[in-house]
C-alpha cells in the first residue's frame, strides 16, 4: 500500500465564465492490484522490468475564483514499479461539492494525470530504503500534470475543465537526481 500527497495548481477555465488561477491540495492511497512485464516499465531484467496497476481513494480540495470545492472518488495508477520509463498515467472518477460561477453544486468529476511516481523505499539496497525511508515508509512522491473536468448537477451550470501541476513536496527534498526526477532509483 502507498500514499501520497501533493500540491496542485493551475489554471480553471469554466464554460461562459473566463479562466482563472487555481490551488489546492489533495491526497491518495492505493493498493496494488496487477504487476505485469511491461509498459510503461522500461526492458529492464527481472523484476526491475515490472509495470504495476494500483487503484485506490483520492481526495481534492481547490480554491479558484468562483470558490473552493472538495471533491473525492476512486484513482487507477499504471506504472513502472522500479522505473517508470515512460512515466506513470492516472485516471480519477469521483464526485463532490462546492461553489461554482453560478452557484453552490454537488458536482461529478473525471481526470487523468502523467508524470512520475518516486517512492524511496522500494529501492532495496539504498540506504534510502532502510532507516532514513521508515518513517515514511509506503510514501511516494509525483509530479505530473493533470487534466480535470467537473460537471456541476443542474440545468444552471456548465462545466468546468482544470488544467494544472501536482507536486508533492517532499519529491525535491534529497537525494533529489535527474534519475529520480525521470521516474527512477536516486543515484
Amino acid at each position: 500500500m502507498e500514499w501520497s500527497f501533493f500540491d496542485t495548481t493551475g489554471v480553471s477555465v469554466a464554460s461562459g465564465h473566463g479562466s482563472s488561477p487555481t490551488v489546492g491540495l489533495g491526497a491518495e492511497l492505493s493498493l496494488l492490484v496487477l504487476r505485469y512485464h511491461g509498459f510503461p516499465s522500461g526492458s529492464y531484467g527481472g523484476h526491475t522490468g515490472d509495470a504495476e496497476v494500483s487503484v485506490g481513494p483520492f481526495a481534492l480540495a481547490s480554491l479558484r475564483e468562483a470558490g473552493g470545492v472538495v471533491e473525492g472518488g476512486l484513482a487507477i495508477h499504471d506504472g513502472g514499479g522500479w522505473h517508470s520509463s515512460w512515466g506513470s498515467f492516472d485516471l480519477r472518477v469521483g464526485a463532490g461539492y462546492g461553489q461554482f460561477p453560478d452557484g453552490r453544486a454537488p458536482h461529478l468529476v473525471w481526470g487523468i494525470g502523467y508524470g512520475v511516481r518516486s517512492a524511496l523505499y522500494r529501492y532495496p539496497g539504498t540506504h534510502w530504503s532502510t532507516a532514513r525511508a521508515r518513517p515514511l515508509f509506503g510514501q511516494s512522491d509525483v509530479a505530473r500534470l493533470s487534466f480535470l473536468h467537473r460537471r456541476p448537477f443542474g440545468e444552471a451550470h456548465g462545466y468546468e475543465l482544470v488544467f494544472g501541476i501536482e507536486l508533492s513536496p517532499t519529491f525535491f527534498l534529497p537525494p533529489l537526481s535527474w534519475w529520480r526526477v525521470a521516474g527512477g532509483p536516486p543515484r
